[in-house]
């Protein structure tokens, strides 16, 4: 498989952190620059959720309008894709490219999402092109992300400890606090 589109979320209205996520910073940089070397590593990134450019990068104001949540930027990014597009957010800094990588080799045709204590991590999972219109749908209802995948096949994964990952990749920060907590639990962003 070709590298797949890697679609970064960034057009989140930041109500509990009261600032723009991904400019804040996280062990001296912006918590979106993380996310966004880490994607660089694995393929082609587009971020959602903004006009135009964001940091230099590519990115796409949500194709069904309004704050319709990380749903409307998948239905964006799967819009745009010519294959499967790996769907993260630019407030998880802890993203590992082995985690990005992991989840495309285990791709086959299906959307793969890890499971943590019953919980789909929508937002560090690959998903198929084949969702596109299911999901515009979806956005358009203001239905989620997992209300989709519960009528699609998933290939929901229970071992992704085996490649390497605590939890971290899909760690996401919506508080300051959170920023203290993934330090203390993960240490620097980018290592590890």
């Amino acid at each position: 498989m070709r590298s797949p589109l890697i679609a970064v979320l960034a057009g989140g209205a930041s109500r509990r952190m009261g600032r723009d996520k991904p400019f804040v910073r996280v062990a001296g940089r912006r918590m979106a620059d993380w996310v966004l070397e880490a994607a660089e590593s694995v393929g082609e990134v587009l971020v959602v959720g903004r006009l135009g450019t964001f940091l230099d990068r590519p990115a796409a104001v949500d194709i069904v309008g309004g704050r319709r949540g990380p749903g409307a930027g998948l239905a964006t990014a799967l819009a745009r894709a010519r294959g499967p597009v790996v769907l993260v957010a630019a407030d998880q800094p802890w993203l590992r490219p082995t985690t990005l990588r992991a989840l495309v080799e285990r791709f086959d045709g299906r959307a793969v999402v890890p499971r943590e204590d019953g919980h789909f991590q929508v937002t560090c999972a690959i998903y198929p092109p084949s969702l596109a219109r299911p999901m515009t749908h979806a956005a358009r209802l203001g239905r989620s992300i997992r209300s989709v995948l519960e009528t699609h096949e998933v290939d929901l994964v229970d071992d992704w400890a085996s490649w390497g990952e605590d939890g971290r990749s899909w760690y996401s920060v919506d508080t300051e606090d959170a920023i203290e907590h993934g330090l203390a639990a993960f240490g620097l962003p980018g290592v590890g």
